[in-house]
């Protein structure tokens, strides 16, 4: 898949405010969650 990255999101990133916490409905924000979960079962 691709992740998406805008201006946007590489701002708040760099101040510390991640898209998952700043804006959690947002399909960014939900593509890496995704990502999150997927990892997260790999893991296990």
């Amino acid at each position: 898949g691709e992740l998406p990255i805008n201006k946007r999101l590489r701002i708040q990133s760099d101040e510390g405010h991640p898209v998952c916490i700043s804006d959690p409905e947002s399909s960014i924000a939900k593509t890496y969650l995704k990502i999150a979960e997927k990892v997260a079962q790999n893991l296990n």
